[in-house]
């Protein structure tokens, strides 16, 4: 190997890593293209103002499986936010039952 001395076999966990990064790269991409198909940004954020709670709700569910399904597809669950689906459920369903309990307080004051 001529002019290339400096150049080594990569170590296991080398490959491991560049892999994992371009398994990443395959969900970002994937994550944008249906994100913006349901009309939200990178973040999540609605593109139009006119976007209701409801429809914003229902159309961010749609991604949500979208995503998933696409991610099965490709082999990409496993080291994605789906690892975590259970804990976000259960995180989003305390907010929205503390979001009620304080709407409950505020209609009891009045």
């Amino acid at each position: 190997m001529e002019g290339h001395a400096d150049i080594r076999p990569a170590y296991p966990e080398e490959i491991s890593f560049h892999n994992a990064l371009l398994r990443d790269q395959k969900r970002h991409e994937h994550i944008a293209q249906i994100l913006e198909k349901w009309g939200f940004d990178t973040r999540g954020t609605p593109l139009v103002d006119s976007m209701n709670d409801d429809e914003r709700r229902r159309k961010g569910l749609g991604a949500w499986e979208e995503i998933r399904r696409t991610f099965a597809t490709l082999g990409l669950l496993k080291g994605s936010l789906f690892d975590y689906e259970d804990d976000l459920r259960a995180n989003h369903d305390a907010s929205q039952l503390r979001q009620l309990a304080k709407t409950g307080q505020a209609d009891a004051q009045k």
